[in-house]
């Protein structure tokens, strides 16, 4: 029986009486081959291509040799200048083996690979420095090389030492590595890997995780979870510069310089902090725009206050410390306070060669108000139907069309004694007055019952407001309870002549503002009202004292009765005005509109004589024809005193008489210092008649009736009484009044 050779190495298996006498040279070789495939082997490499012959191409034929693919453990070495294909031979030769790539560098561009390969099949490259366990199929034509740790499927793997798996590895199971070797780069730590690592399920890093690649997320990125988060922080290229998501915080913090810039590329929106500024740079093309959903926009402060608002369909506003300076209305802008230009204001339409109109203003002419027109170069019109006062065009002139009047500059208060300047009656000193008397010049007092207050002249001696030296003060003398009727008040009246023009009681009813400074030690709301002379017409009016001793300023504003009987232009009752100091329910009304009713307070207002010793103060009282409330108009002392005189004056007499026996009284002349308003009641405070026994006389009468003008009258007369013929000379002093 002839011998036969095994597929891979081609070891002989002697057939039965073959090699009789030659069976040890056959059974060394074989035990030779067996030998390398337990064994070690080096094989230098060199050049591009090399070949690991398996076993002899034709076994039997005596000239047989031991080969370098005999060994299952082959380390290759030489110097490489380029990757290197070992083809195993035969194709047909199945077998596995273990290689380590352990060549050398001769070029420039390694190290270099080993290839493996059994002919056209598939192949194995092994890296320089590497190893790898392979098998060939031994298939022939197309026989492959194939990586036996492919797919590897471990049950339990332990690796104690470091490990490099330069292909896939699938882990069927948990996969734990012990190793604590902290990473602190891409080829360090307890694992690495060279290529990218796919996780195809959640990972979980316990620890700080650091990418020193580029990394791309293709699904969602999670930090934490609802409720609990974690910090994340982008470091810039520059010291101190990142942008960190703080989640004790709940918010996304940048530092200073990190920019959040929109628009790419070209850096369009940049918004920063400096370390010393907030900035919003807008630096591409287009528009800047700042919109909203709602109706409100506003620019304001921190604490609260407000700079610009936007209101939807409605105002912009510009504030000056919190308050409304310049706001759009529906028919251009309204300013509060004033309007300072730096250059001139140009009206539109101003579009005229040569044609300078402008509000404008130097420092040699003051406020400047120039034009060119076809008829006039300044125009000042009323309501827009008809022209008030012009400059025509190549004149110096100014033509008024109507009255020149003065009754918004002086004369446009028709209070009289407003500054509590005069009184004539007292002199500053405190009175108690009677019901319906008078104490300071035109002021008089409602006090029912009587003795429930005192009044004087700057009353406990307190600063007055700036402006003003005098006030007029009202100390409560008791806790009095006020109901029904109780009235208690200080009132002024204007008469006709003075209030006249208001035309109050037809449809053009002008608006007046009422204002004042008062000071007082209770707080709350204050009342008070105006009457017509019929007492049918009132309106009661409230204003708020806020802190107790302290003088505020105060204006109503009142828009004009166009009902009701108003007196025109004579000496009568033109205006009844009343501080309320405590009024029953029968003369308090509803504040705020007009009544058929007569009136002196507002409902609910504070009591002054309720608190026992509280006090009231007021003075620079105006009534104005006017929405608004002006500057307090101050009058010359002379004045304001010949103003008070025609309602009240003193005057002294010095006169010579003699009385014949004829005559039963001795009668003098005297004028008066202003004429009155009306026939005055006439008394004498102190008189004599110096001669022994005569009497003097304290019935007195005017000597005319008032002139057709109206006024007032002029002069009066005393008399002395009966007696026989003899000279003397009547001396005294004499109070008229004709208040209203």
């Amino acid at each position: 029986m002839a011998s036969t050779y095994t597929t891979g190495f081609g070891i002989e298996k002697i057939g039965s009486g073959e090699q009789s006498g030659a069976w040890g040279t056959t059974t060394n070789h074989n035990l030779d081959i067996l030998d390398r495939i337990a064994s070690y082997k080096a094989v230098a490499l060199s050049g591009s291509t090399h070949t690991l012959t398996v076993r002899e191409a034709s076994p039997g034929s005596g000239t047989e040799n031991l080969q370098d693919g005999m060994y299952r453990v082959i380390k290759f070495t030489g110097a490489l200048g380029a990757n290197n294909t070992v083809t195993i031979a035969p194709n047909t030769a199945p077998a596995y083996f273990i290689f380590e790539n352990a060549t050398t560098d001769s070029g420039s561009s390694g190290p270099y690979s080993v290839i493996l390969t059994q002919g056209s099949g598939a192949n194995i490259t092994i890296q320089n420095g590497k190893n790898a366990i392979v098998y060939c199929d031994g298939a022939g034509s197309g026989a492959a090389v194939v990586n036996a740790l492919s797919d590897l499927q471990i049950a339990t793997l332990e690796v104690t030492g470091a490990a490099a798996i330069d292909g896939a590895v699938t882990v069927g199971g948990i996969l734990s590595v012990d190793d604590t070797t902290t990473s602190t780069s891409g080829t360090t730590g307890s694992i690495h890997t060279d290529g990218g690592l796919g996780v195809a399920g959640t990972a979980f890093v316990a620890g700080a995780a650091t990418v020193g690649g580029a990394s791309q997320f293709n699904s969602t990125v999670t930090v934490g979870v609802d409720a609990t988060g974690y910090d994340v922080t982008f470091f810039g290229d520059t010291t101190g510069r990142y942008v960190k998501w703080d989640e004790s915080a709940d918010s996304l913090l940048f530092s200073d310089n990190a920019k959040a810039i929109f628009g790419q590329p070209g850096n369009d929106l940049q918004i920063y902090h400096d370390g010393s500024n907030s900035s919003i740079v807008d630096a591409g093309t287009g528009e800047l725009l700042i919109t909203t959903n709602g109706t409100f926009i506003r620019l304001g402060t921190t604490a609260g206050d407000a700079m610009v608002d936007g209101v939807k369909d409605g105002a912009v506003s510009l504030y000056y410390d919190n308050a409304v300076k310049l706001a759009t209305v529906t028919g251009g802008v309204a300013v509060t306070g004033d309007l300072t230009a730096t250059g001139t204001v140009e009206p539109a339409g101003d579009t005229a060669a040569g044609d300078n109109a402008a509000l404008g203003y130097t420092s040699v002419l003051g406020a400047i108000l120039t034009g060119q027109g076809s008829t006039n170069d300044v125009t000042l019109v009323n309501d827009a139907d008809a022209t008030v006062i012009g400059i025509p065009t190549g004149t110096t002139n100014v033509a008024v069309t109507g009255d020149l009047t003065a009754n918004n500059f002086a004369g446009r208060n028709r209070i009289i004694n407003g500054a509590m300047t005069i009184d004539q009656r007292n002199a500053g000193a405190s009175v108690t007055p009677a019901h319906g008397s008078y104490t300071l010049d035109h002021w008089e007092c409602f006090n029912n019952p009587a003795g429930k207050f005192s009044v004087q002249q700057n009353a406990g001696s307190v600063t007055p407001p700036a402006g003003f030296a005098n006030y007029f003060g009202v100390t409560s003398l008791s806790a009095y309870t006020v109901t029904g009727s109780n009235s208690f008040t200080i009132n002024t009246k204007i008469e006709g002549y003075n209030f006249s023009d208001m035309a109050w009681g037809t449809a053009s009813a002008a608006t007046i503002t009422l204002s004042f400074w008062v000071r007082s030690s209770l707080t709350g709301t204050f009342g008070g009202a105006l009457r017509n002379s019929a007492d049918n017409r009132s309106y009661p009016f409230t204003y708020t004292i806020s802190v107790a001793n302290t003088w505020e300023q105060k204006a109503v504003t009142i828009a004009g009765d166009t009902t009701g009987t108003w007196i025109g232009a004579t000496n009568g009752v033109g205006l009844r005005l009343h501080i309320g100091l405590g009024v029953g329910s029968t003369y308090s009304g509803s504040a705020g509109s007009w009544a058929a009713a007569n009136y002196l307070s507002a409902s609910g207002a504070t009591s002054v004589v309720g608190t026992s010793g509280a006090t009231f103060y007021i003075t620079g009282v105006q009534l104005e024809k006017s929405s608004t409330a002006t500057e307090f108009e101050y009058k010359p002392y002379g004045t304001e005193l010949a103003l008070c005189q025609r309602y009240y004056q003193l005057t002294n007499s010095a006169q010579a008489a003699t009385i014949e026996t004829s005559e039963t009284t001795c009668v003098t002349a005297l004028g008066v210092i202003v004429p009155m308003r009306a026939n005055p009641t006439i008394a004498a405070i102190a008189a004599s008649f110096h001669r022994p026994g005569i009497a003097f006389y304290a019935a007195t009468s005017p000597d005319a009736a008032p002139n057709a003008t109206g006024q007032g009258y002029s002069g009066f007369t005393i008399a002395a009484g009966a007696g026989t013929s003899r000279n003397g000379q009547i001396t005294g002093t004499v109070s008229l009044t004709a208040e209203l």
